[in-house]
């Protein structure tokens, strides 16, 4: 819906400038890939397609399926659901894209070849909200399948959560939890000096 379509547009680059790794992303980054997407012109867009990335994530059966056999294949009310979809989709994937886009130049800054540095852009993109991590609980599989955007919510709060407390993530050298630490809390009054600005 159209409300969440502007809530990407201001959230998701807010948490891409906290989490992301890639420097500030701004919703103009966001708009100006959504504009690359939808001309066909964003490999990223196509490469994170490719892996799975970006698309539809809900477990549920796909609603359009539902009205073709409702309605037919032709009807209007399908056809125009579909570009709804299509939008959805493009929205959501446009600050995706833009990180991308930004940790793939600086992989190639840092002398990765093409094929490592799209990789690694890959996993940036990826990790700003990883659908594929579930967690071991049945009763929070259980909610995430029957409230909307409960899965979106607890997986952004995770990244946020893993950020601004990198001794979680396992296995990382005191430095390397230093620098991770030091990246969100920079970022984090970058954005709360926009925000006061503002």
């Amino acid at each position: 819906n159209p409300l969440f379509w502007f809530r990407q547009l201001i959230r998701e680059p807010l948490q891409a400038s906290m989490v992301g790794k890639v420097g500030m992303v701004t919703p103009f980054d966001t708009i100006a890939a959504i504009g690359r997407i939808t001309a066909g012109k964003s490999e990223g867009y196509k490469k994170l397609r490719s892996k799975g990335v970006i698309g539809p994530v809900d477990v549920i059966k796909d609603p359009i399926e539902f009205a073709k056999v409702a309605f037919g294949d032709k009807n209007f009310v399908v056809r125009r659901w579909e570009d709804v979809k299509h939008i959805h989709e493009i929205v959501d994937a446009g600050t995706r894209v833009a990180v991308y886009d930004k940790a793939k130049a600086d992989g190639l800054s840092k002398g990765m070849d093409e094929e490592t540095a799209s990789d690694y852009a890959t996993m940036r993109a990826r990790e700003l909200i990883n659908f594929s991590k579930q967690g071991r609980s049945q009763a929070i599989r259980s909610l995430r399948a029957t409230t909307p955007f409960f899965g979106a919510a607890l997986n952004s709060m995770d990244v946020m959560a893993r950020a601004a407390f990198p001794k979680t993530l396992g296995k990382l050298s005191k430095a390397e939890v230093m620098e991770a630490q030091r990246n969100f809390y920079s970022s984090a009054a970058t954005l709360a000096l926009y925000t006061t600005a503002y």
